[in-house]
């Protein structure tokens, strides 16, 4: 996978693995309503705008941490960048969370959607770390190439 491609996946890419387990939750409620024919794609429409809007900064943010980290210290192939891409998903899903709760009509103070966002945002992070390692185009392998040493500058008498 060429870069471009990588980037467009880590800013498109969680807003929608972020609503997977939404949809499959509405699953039997989806199904009834198309049997039925009271299908609303202004809803559903609604709800894929509603994630793209709460999760785009994190995931813009995401994208950036992630491509800085690729072109200095981390393979995308790389298990560290899974785990990176895993503590970001955590981070942006407390971020989304606490947004959130602050949209919340309740007022009874409770992290109600911080308790889902974040575990969520984990789980998230992970798959989409797992993505962009199975979808990198293997790396060269340069072990052969060996490290310049100081005493290679030294010239030989």
């Amino acid at each position: 996978m060429n870069r471009s491609l990588r980037i467009v996946l880590e800013v498109f890419g969680p807003p929608f693995l972020g609503l997977l387990p939404f949809y499959v939750m509405m699953m039997p409620d989806l199904v009834s309503d198309i049997a039925y024919g009271h299908v609303n794609s202004g809803e559903h429409f609604a709800i894929i705008c509603g994630a793209y809007m709460l999760a785009g900064i994190p995931s813009i943010i995401y994208a950036v941490v992630m491509e800085i980290a690729f072109s200095h210290i981390l393979s995308p192939r790389s298990w560290q960048a899974v785990m990176l891409s895993a503590i970001l998903g955590l981070v942006s899903g407390e971020l989304i969370g606490l947004v959130m709760n602050s949209l919340d009509g309740r007022g009874d103070g409770e992290p109600h959607f911080i308790r889902t966002m974040l575990p969520l945002g984990l789980v998230v992070g992970f798959f989409m770390g797992i993505l962009v390692k199975v979808l990198s185009k293997k790396e060269p392998n340069h072990s052969s190439m060996r490290r310049p040493r100081a005493n290679d500058l030294i010239p030989e008498r």
